[in-house]
């Protein structure tokens, strides 16, 4: 757990200047189009099974826990994070999301960097947040904007993705004012390779069902921020991507439902693959996409974490434990090839 926890704090550290300004996108180009399903599978998953999973108690309380080590030096953050502790409550979860910047860090930071363990801890707090989007969503269709800064690769990968989809893995903020968004782009620190990006986002309500967004101005710590909130795991399909004269990198993307044609067969592909992604066998299927990606440890971890958390049908307990079989028999083929590859290693130089 320390070491889980120096690690998380020396990330959070190093990313501090730019960690806000860097998305979790992940877009098609640059990759194969199986590894692009695996990664829209992989977001798509976890954000139906956070949002599906009943919140534990224990969990919110390693969250302070590891909220307090992170910020043992910071008196102001500590103060916010016992506020919460002693008194929140989900009818003011947009209030606290806005005034927490400290687990929007955290929480954005280990989504980012797909720390399984961490994000667990935040199921209420993301479970609550949706739910409130859900309860606000905007009844018009809407352009709002985002200001960040990004590096040449995350750019270009934009460039030649038009037409394709991106797949966010965090909440997704934007404001409504477009001048305000400008003028922070304006003033934010060019260094280390960042190039200004400006996004225009598209989203109509009357498209998209599963993923909502809303206007949380009238619940916000800052209101005069007037900003809209799409909820984690929102797919945008890329318009275009131009540069202004001023060197500013216009991206325009337009927010997808679950239905979009084109999405239809990918959404398949991720079926045949690893199983369903809109039920309670999603559990189960992201931990395919787990073992899929080569992370069997943390699949391991989480179908235990199911099985000692919740309570499962017997036939959807049986597919747990069958999956666990499952992960036993890829940890032993990988503990085989390591040995092969060890023997042959040493056997270098021996002939």
């Amino acid at each position: 757990m320390i070491k889980r926890l120096d690690e998380l704090i020396a990330r959070i550290k190093r990313d501090h200047e730019n960690f806000l300004l860097v998305p979790s996108i992940h877009g098609k180009t640059s990759q194969s189009k199986a590894s692009f399903v695996l990664q829209l599978a992989y977001s798509q998953l976890l954000s139906n099974i956070l949002l599906r999973s009943k919140p534990i108690q224990t969990d919110r309380s390693e969250l302070i826990s590891l909220c307090e080590h992170i910020y043992q030096n910071s008196e102001s953050e500590l103060q916010i994070i016992h506020e919460f502790q002693e008194t929140y409550s989900s009818h003011k979860i947009l209030w606290w999301y806005t005034r927490l910047n400290c687990f929007d860090r955290i929480l954005n930071q280990a989504l980012r960097t797909q720390d399984i363990n961490t994000i667990f801890l935040f199921q209420f707090f993301i479970h609550d947040l949706h739910q409130k989007i859900l309860e606000c969503q905007c009844q018009n269709p809407i352009r709002t904007y985002r200001s960040q800064l990004m590096i040449d690769d995350e750019i270009n990968s934009l460039k030649e993705s038009i037409g394709s989809f991106i797949s966010i893995h965090t909440f997704f903020s934007t404001i409504v004012d477009r001048d305000r968004a400008l003028d922070s782009l304006n003033t934010s620190d060019q260094s280390n390779g960042f190039h200004r990006v400006f996004f225009e986002i598209d989203a109509d309500p009357e498209v998209v069902t599963t993923k909502p967004f809303a206007d949380i101005t009238r619940y916000s710590a800052f209101p005069q921020e007037r900003e809209v909130l799409f909820s984690i795991g929102s797919i945008f399909r890329i318009t275009d991507v131009q540069q202004r004269d001023d060197q500013v990198w216009i991206i325009q993307i337009t927010l997808c439902g679950d239905d979009d044609t084109d999405l239809q067969p990918l959404f398949e592909e991720i079926e045949k693959n690893y199983g369903r992604y809109d039920d309670e066998a999603a559990f189960v299927s992201f931990s395919r996409v787990l073992r899929a990606m080569k992370r069997i440890d943390e699949a391991e971890k989480y179908c235990q974490y199911l099985l000692r958390n919740f309570s499962w049908s017997d036939t959807l307990s049986d597919i747990l434990h069958n999956e666990l079989v499952q992960i036993t028999s890829s940890k032993n083929d990988y503990d085989s090839s390591d040995q092969m590859k060890t023997a042959s290693s040493n056997s270098i130089g021996k002939i």
